[in-house]
């Protein structure tokens, strides 16, 4: 038998928790006879199609059938839906309980967060229905003997892109034997006896809570009560959402759209995407900045996305924070670079960016929603900028990771969008509309039954797990051909609940040149940021930490062929497919008595024309190293330091400090020339120089040092 869902389906060992609601109010008379064929009472959740986002809908719960000779006299229903698809606004009286006059309708909206000792998130809502309560000479002038409209549930349909062009359902869920229940006048309680869904049926017998209909222990009643009769078919329904958003009034749509439902220490994915773009509206630039869940997700990396490679982008670039979860994203068209130029902007709808993260690998993010959120530091937030730069467009609407406005006037830091006060200039208006989202962990993950076997040969940590793994870094999941998920979950070598992660790697080199023993625990100490800096001009690559390194892997956009890497012991894997090169560096495998380092300072020349975008770093394999990309032409091109926009004149004035803060604070492109703007000669661009810079020009401070 099938089954197929999008929620949640796990069944729990709960006995009936409570007495069905409708016994108490029914008065309870011999027993029906009904005959045991197949149920022709049917209850449905009527389909809808073509809802546009944000709109109010009305999904109608009806009757369709009844059983001849079948008086119902009430019904208890338990309904449930996706959250990232409908908000519920009310239930309402069906016709033909308001043509009938019933007496007693009342509906009580829910969220269910547990679901036998896992976390889910489910919006329900219980509406019960009485005919008659016995209360004098008032009754009803019909009881459902035919088909009609029983509920009508009133939902705000969700705006987030999401959902464009897909369908989302509305099920019947039990949690005990008195939900999706009806009762006959003389008290019978019919419970189901099949449940459809999508044309597929879905009975069975279980545990509550459960979606396959009532269990075979809701057969028996008490000692005074009749026995429960199977006799109704439940049939599910589902809502089709329209291509797109016809309705909004933004020039732009920018939403984050994450996996469901993904496991635990797996990698995941996270599209940052565009929608809804105005006829004429273009952009050619953006700056973007979000915030994710430190507690289930470890931020890997960012690649520009579809649309970017297809127009041709000339500059993408993010930077990540591990310690406050935030990232930025920062991408250009044009860098006035000559004749080169992108062959379109951001005039249509496709992804911009994926963001690459690991669920950490812990028993509390079992069935966790983990929130990825835009956020305003500051007005320079979130801004798109129209393709001379002349015009900034912010934010105009802000929408919640289930696609419900949340868009407030509030103080920075911020959710809910750029305040007011960024409007100050007549060349900036709103016209892009945000949309958080979010990655959803299952409720169950495999286990990990050998530690560092990536391979799943039974023997762990040998060089065939090293190249398997190295593969992982440079091809994906792909090479996992054995059984992705146990070789995933192997993958964890250093035992932090984080697979898949460059440390890992590092870890099991070190154990392979027996510099540590498997599930090592002593804890690394080195958490200072590692810069990987790239020389243009002589087409070389060195890094600057003071503490020690062990690994590298670094990315660059387009081809670059180590040259000349022999030097302390260097070795280096690479592999390129002419659009992105990957490249691990490390000492080399040689046995080691102590510590397997590499040098700081020169690395190696490359040749080709990549660009390096993408850094990542370890020591001792346990504690990560955050790593920062510098690309420029070094010391060869300088000539003034503190002529940070390298103007022909060379003098320092205000354009050069304006350009230095603009840099620094994610707003601007970098210094043509990165020597000149290290004006205290450390090899780094970074917060000293520009208080250097300041002081010497406002406060008499020394003058930088000057150029080689």
């Amino acid at each position: 038998m099938s089954k197929r869902t999008n929620l949640t389906r796990i069944q729990s060992p709960l006995g009936p928790s409570r007495s069905c609601f409708l016994m108490v109010l029914c008065i309870l008379v011999a027993a029906l006879a009904v005959g045991t064929a197949q149920a022709s009472t049917v209850v449905r959740i009527n389909n809808l199609s073509t809802v546009q986002p944000g709109d109010t809908i009305i999904v109608p719960v009806t009757l369709d059938s009844v059983t001849g000779g079948l008086d119902i006299a009430g019904f208890d229903f338990l309904i449930a839906w996706e959250p990232t698809a409908f908000r519920l606004i009310e239930a309402q009286e069906g016709q033909l309980l308001t043509d009938c006059g019933w007496e007693y309708f009342h509906y009580v909206a829910s969220q269910m967060t547990d679901w036998n000792g896992l976390p889910v998130n489910i919006p329900l809502v219980r509406v019960v229905s009485v005919a008659d309560l016995n209360n004098g000479d008032i009754h009803p002038s019909c009881l459902a003997t035919e088909s009609g409209e029983l509920v009508r549930l009133v939902f705000e349909a969700s705006s987030h892109p999401i959902n464009y062009g897909n369908q989302a359902p509305l099920r019947f869920l039990w949690n005990d034997c008195g939900d999706n229940s009806m009762a006959l006048a003389d008290g019978t309680l019919l419970v189901s006896d099949q449940v459809f869904d999508e044309g597929w049926d879905w009975s069975e017998d279980g545990d509550f809570p459960t979606w396959f209909g009532a269990p075979d222990v809701c057969l028996t009643g008490g000692p005074d009560t009749l026995d429960p009769i199977r006799e109704i078919d439940y049939y599910n329904g589902q809502v089709s959402f329209a291509e797109s958003d016809t309705s909004g009034e933004a020039d732009a749509t920018l939403y984050i759209a994450g996996e469901r439902y993904t496991w635990l220490g797996w990698p995941v994915t996270a599209e940052l995407g565009a929608h809804n773009i105005a006829p004429l509206f273009e952009a050619g630039g953006f700056d973007l900045l979000m915030r994710y869940d430190t507690e289930g997700l470890v931020f890997q990396s960012a690649d520009q996305g579809t649309l970017l490679n297809q127009c041709a982008w000339e500059y993408f670039t993010y930077r990540a924070s591990p310690d406050s979860g935030l990232i930025r994203l920062v991408a250009l068209a044009d860098v006035n670079n000559g004749d080169i130029h992108p062959s379109c902007l951001l005039d249509q709808p496709g992804p911009l960016a994926w963001l690459h993260f690991v669920v950490v690998n812990s028993p509390s993010n079992i069935g966790r929603e983990m929130p990825i959120e835009f956020i305003w530091m500051d007005c320079g937030d979130n801004v798109l900028s129209d393709p001379s730069g002349d015009s900034l467009y912010l934010s105009s609407d802000v929408y919640d990771r289930y696609g419900f406005v949340i868009t407030a006037e509030d103080t920075m830091p911020t959710i809910n969008g750029a305040p007011q006060g960024c409007l100050a200039s007549g060349s900036v208006r709103r016209a892009v509309d945000y949309f958080s989202g979010m990655i959803t962990v299952a409720t169950s993950s495999p286990e990990i039954s050998n530690r560092g076997d990536i391979n799943l040969n039974g023997v762990p940590h040998e060089i065939a797990d090293y190249i398997l793994y190295v593969n992982y870094f440079f091809y994906g999941l792909g090479v996992f051909t054995i059984n992705v998920e146990a070789q995933v979950a192997a993958s964890d070598v250093n035992d932090d609940g984080i697979t898949l992660t460059f440390s890992d790697l590092a870890y099991l080199y070190r154990v392979i040149v027996a510099d540590a023993e498997p599930i090592w625990d002593k804890a690394g100490t080195t958490t200072d940021t590692a810069y990987v800096i790239q020389d243009t001009t002589v087409n070389s690559l060195s890094v600057s930490y003071d503490g020690n390194l062990t690994m590298l892997f670094l990315t660059f956009n387009g081809t670059a062929e180590p040259q000349f890497y022999d030097s302390s012991g260097l070795s280096v894997i690479w592999t390129s497919d002419g659009g992105n090169t990957r490249m691990i560096i490390y000492p080399g495998f040689v046995t080691s008595e102590g510590e397997q380092l590499l040098p700081t300072g020169f690395l190696m020349n490359y040749t080709g024309d990549g660009q390096l975008v993408g850094a990542a770093a370890a020591y001792d394999g346990l504690t990560g190293v955050p790593a920062l990309v510098q690309i420029g032409q070094g010391e060869q091109c300088c000539v003034i330091r503190g002529n940070i926009n390298h103007d022909p004149e060379g003098q320092l004035d205000i354009s050069d400090l304006v350009y230095f803060v603009s840099f620094m604070f994610g707003l601007g492109p970098p210094p043509p020339c990165p020597g000149e703007a290290d004006i205290n000669a450390n090899g780094l661009i970074e917060i000293g120089d520009l208080v250097s810079l300041v002081d010497y020009m406002f406060n008499a401070g020394p003058a930088p040092v000057p150029c080689p």
